[in-house]
């Protein structure tokens, strides 16, 4: 990054460079509000009727960088500096070279970007550009409004110096955008890609008035929707939490395009981390979590996760509780199971790859919640009666495919698929009555160690007791995934 100052004496080599051969130059674009702003960078822009070709030839031996047929980059002093032919719109919407400055400023879509400064600092200046500058004003120059309807680039450029200079819109030139429309014009990717980029800016508040304006918001799928509430909320977020919120609105509402879903996910700096904050915040939107959750997702997707649904009015910020109840883990990753999946998969081969995926989330949920010791042969045991259930099932299915494929009788088959329907309505039956057993012990455990340090009447303190112990088991089968079965 250079002073801005520097910059412009080093630019003024290569202007003389180039008036010396008998044409002309001036420093233009963003870098004339850089120096009218005093705003240090470390890239310079110049405009030349020289052709380019005579330009490149003035500094030999240096780096160029063809950007593209009107323009070309120079690395030169540690700098670098964008040489422009001076160019315009034509009237059939063409892109041409021109060798008028007048013509070359008023073509610009914007009147901060109409200007130019020569080698003695005077800036020319045809349409107020820099008293916009001076009144960080974002205002469309005139006869643009036709271009606007078919070039929606223009709206991108205007997005982009409000994010770069923090310019607010004028009201004129936001009713010219409004009333195009042409932001539909654009693919969604570049849209979305030039909107995060404005919001990762310092001038996120310009950015969101820009937007507001402008009334683009309700063209852009699942973005368009969190623009609205962060417009009318005034929240700051950074943004991947703006596209977080966006993308659990989206879920939420059922309402989204499914290839939009993914390329807002890939803009965010971490696609896997954020589509598990997404995950987690719809799974939990109340931010109560499981053991299991806590594990599986670790403390700062929790964390995240709940300050997205806080953002999103859905419930309030739990960091302590969450940080608690993390902290409060016995185990807090799969390295700390003494007995896991390559052990697992080593000693049982005969389960199947879901089968394993399964057990694991069984291991872990029982030892988190006290079920189940941290032990090697514990362990072993535990994922030994699973292997042994597994091999029931398996051998069930396959004695029912083999008489299906020996008995012709279709009232036979019929039978034997009854039988197999009832056996496992008897498991699940069997598998329900004891998982009430354990929510009757742990609701009477929970109220238990709540009403024993009570200085009241026993009437009092068992009338207390079970109505705790009916709100926590209504608590557990509502927020507790093992329980949900039970609903």
């Amino acid at each position: 990054m250079f002073n801005y100052k520097e910059i412009l004496e080093k630019g003024k080599i290569i202007l003389r460079a180039i008036n010396n051969k008998g044409y002309k130059a001036w420093i233009s674009e963003e870098s004339v509000i850089n120096v009218v702003m005093g705003i240090d960078s470390k890239t310079l822009s110049l405009s030349t009727n020289a052709p380019l070709e005579d330009v490149k030839m003035l500094f030999n031996g240096y780096n160029t960088y063809n950007i593209n047929d009107y323009s070309f980059l120079i690395d030169y002093d540690n700098i670098q500096f964008i040489i422009i032919h001076l160019n315009k719109v034509d009237s059939s919407g063409d892109r041409v070279l021109c060798f008028d400055l007048e013509e070359y400023l008023l073509s610009r879509a914007y009147s901060v970007k109409a200007l130019a400064m020569g080698l003695d600092e005077k800036i020319t200046d045809y349409v107020d550009g820099y008293k916009d500058i001076q009144n960080r004003c974002l205002r469309l120059n005139k006869g643009i409004n036709k271009r606007l309807k078919e070039d929606p680039a223009i709206i991108l450029e205007g997005l982009k110096l409000a994010s770069l200079y923090g310019f607010n819109i004028a009201l004129s030139t936001a009713s010219q955008i409004k009333r195009s429309k042409a932001i539909r014009k654009l693919e969604y990717s570049e849209l979305v890609d030039s909107l995060t980029s404005a919001l990762r800016s310092k001038n996120q508040k310009q950015v969101l008035k820009f937007v507001n304006k402008t009334k683009i918001y309700k063209y852009i799928d699942i973005l368009g929707e969190e623009f609205k509430h962060q417009i009318k909320k005034k929240q700051r977020v950074d943004s991947d939490t703006f596209i977080q919120m966006a993308l659990v609105r989206a879920k939420m509402s059922g309402s989204y395009n499914e290839a939009n879903y993914e390329i807002c996910l890939n803009e965010t700096t971490d696609k896997d981390r954020s589509e598990r904050i997404v995950e987690l915040a719809l799974k939990s939107r109340e931010g109560q979590y499981t053991k299991l959750d806590l594990f599986n997702y670790g403390l700062n997707i929790s964390l995240v996760s709940n300050n997205i649904n806080y953002l999103l009015g859905l419930t309030p910020r739990k960091d302590k509780k969450i940080k608690k109840e993390y902290g409060d883990l016995c185990i807090k990753s799969n390295a700390d199971i003494r007995y896991f999946e390559e052990d697992i998969i080593k000693d049982f081969k005969e389960i199947s790859v879901a089968g394993i995926y399964d057990v694991l989330e069984k291991v872990k949920e029982a030892i988190l919640e006290g079920k189940l010791l941290n032990d090697y042969y514990e362990i072993k045991e535990f994922v030994s009666q699973y292997a042994y259930n597994e091999r029931n099932v398996i051998n069930s299915t396959k004695k029912v495919e083999e008489k299906e494929e020996t008995v012709n009788n279709d009232e036979e088959i019929f039978k034997l698929k009854e039988e197999l329907k009832r056996k496992e309505e008897i498991i699940q039956e069997l598998e329900e009555n004891n998982l009430l057993e354990e929510l009757e012990k742990e609701s009477e455990r929970i109220a238990r160690s709540i009403v024993k340090d009570l200085n009241i009447y026993k009437d009092e303190k068992d009338k207390v007791y079970n109505e705790l112990k009916e709100a926590y088991r209504n608590i557990l089968i509502k927020n507790t995934q093992k329980y949900e079965r039970l609903k």
